[in-house]
């Protein structure tokens, strides 16, 4: 062997060393870079538990169900956060009862989300697809039939949508505020004929509230400088205005066609809100009642079959629900729902979704019956 090919050989089994080096140290690489991001997903599992009382069924889903639920039949419709940048609802998932399993319906538009307002009746399901904060909010329906979804509304730049949209028949019924008009109305649209058209003109945006029951809307308007409350038929057409002369009002719920409940609401020197009461009106008697101890931290009111209506409390010590009756003409006090964890109610179609969360995001769960404890 000559000198030249002694130092060509050795020079090639150098270089032959320094590549199989090189491959192993990006080997290992990457073989930690994937140990590493096992890890964190592995810390990052999402596990939420429906317990359905009816079936007689547990299932363990893999994202966290958001307070956005409704139930019609077999079928559940839930807005869940499925490892959400902003821990908000980022998708609509169906989740059928009888089988327990789910498909995602639809993934929002915004990188960081918070989908909202999910509703369904035995034809369709709405929702509103908002960014986390609220600014940009756009409205969408899916025909359950065939499974087709589309924009019911879409936010453009001179333009507020309320995070009120209602769902009753084949109708859904919003709010909408014109910044460059001033102007704010509310909007039905029909979904069968997909026919949208202008209802009322409001004031402001200021009482963005709706509630409806078998196709009867309430809402809430200014006229000589206080808020009156208005009923309008949908199918009739006709509108009936009940007088209360409140100077604010922020939340209301129709019990019935002629019973409905409104927070009256009070302000300090500055505007700022420290005190509310809870009103209980009958249209049929035109008398107003005060409902007792509901003087403070009102969260939500929901309505059940019953005519019962559950008002949530705020206070730590004091959180969940009372359960609340209107009997031989005054409004009584029948139960209770206190649990040590936070937990929302949601009353659909004979079924109470209680829908239990905490700060830390684990053992969440989702308890379906037909049966308050």
């Amino acid at each position: 062997m000559s000198e030249s090919t002694y130092w060509r050989k050795h020079i090639l089994r150098k270089i032959f060393y320094i590549l199989m080096i090189l491959i192993g140290s990006v080997t290992l690489l990457y073989l930690g870079g994937c140990s590493q991001k096992k890890t964190v997903s592995e810390d990052h599992k999402i596990e939420f538990k429906i317990e359905d009382k009816e079936f007689g069924h547990t299932t363990m889903l893999n994202y966290l169900v958001t307070n956005s639920v409704s139930a019609i039949g077999d079928r559940l419709f839930l807005s869940v956060d499925d490892h959400s940048p902003s821990k908000m609802a980022n998708k609509v998932v169906e989740f059928n009862r009888k089988t327990q399993k789910s498909n995602i319906l639809f993934t929002t538009t915004f990188e960081r989300s918070s989908i909202q307002g999910l509703k369904a009746n035995k034809d369709w399901v709405v929702w509103i697809d908002s960014d986390e904060l609220g600014g940009q909010m756009n409205y969408y329906v899916m025909n359950l039939s065939t499974q087709e979804i589309e924009s019911i509304k879409k936010n453009n730049t001179s333009e507020t949508l309320s995070d009120t949209l209602e769902l009753t028949g084949h109708r859904a019924v919003w709010i909408s505020h014109d910044e460059e008009k001033d102007a704010t109305h509310i909007y039905m649209k029909d979904l069968k004929k997909k026919q949208t058209k202008k209802l009322f003109k409001l004031d402001s945006m200021n009482n963005a509230h709706l509630s409806v029951h078998n196709d009867k809307l309430l809402f809430f308007n200014k006229d000589n400088g206080k808020q009156q409350a208005y009923i309008y038929n949908l199918t009739t057409e006709s509108l009936k205005k009940i007088p209360l002369n409140q100077s604010l009002i922020n939340n209301s719920q129709l019990i019935n066609d002629h019973q409905f409940v409104y927070e009256k609401a009070f302000t300090d020197s500055e505007g700022t809100i420290n005190k509310s009461q809870l009103i209980f009106y009958d249209i049929n008697t035109k008398q107003s009642k005060l409902i007792k101890n509901t003087d403070s931290g009102i969260g939500s009111i929901v309505i059940d079959d019953h005519n019962r209506f559950f008002v949530e409390t705020d206070e730590p010590k004091k959180s969940g629900y009372t359960i609340l009756k209107e009997k031989n003409d005054s409004i009584k006090k029948i139960g209770s729902l206190k649990k040590e964890n936070h937990f929302h109610l949601t009353f659909d179609h004979g079924l109470y979704l209680l829908n239990f969360q905490n700060a830390q995001r684990n053992n969440q769960k989702l308890t379906i019956t037909s049966k308050l404890p």
